[in-house]
């Protein structure tokens, strides 16, 4: 499952013709810069996953199941 998408550059995808295009992928990285709140909010979910209590036997028992 998929939980959340991060748009790192808020623009849509170049047409299929103009992705092997050099100076359309430049100009459109130029004119949509990666944006860095996007990038904290993502560092931000990985440190909250990695930081998560990732086995619990009492509510493993209690579920029954565990992953």
């Amino acid at each position: 499952d998929i939980d959340n998408v991060f748009l790192l550059r808020h623009a849509r995808r170049l047409p299929v013709g103009k992705r092997n295009d050099p100076a359309a992928v430049e100009k459109q990285h130029k004119d949509f810069p990666i944006d860095h709140e996007v990038i904290w909010r993502f560092l931000t979910e990985v440190r909250r996953f990695i930081g998560g209590k990732w086995y619990d036997p009492d509510e493993a028992l209690r579920r029954g199941s565990f992953l």
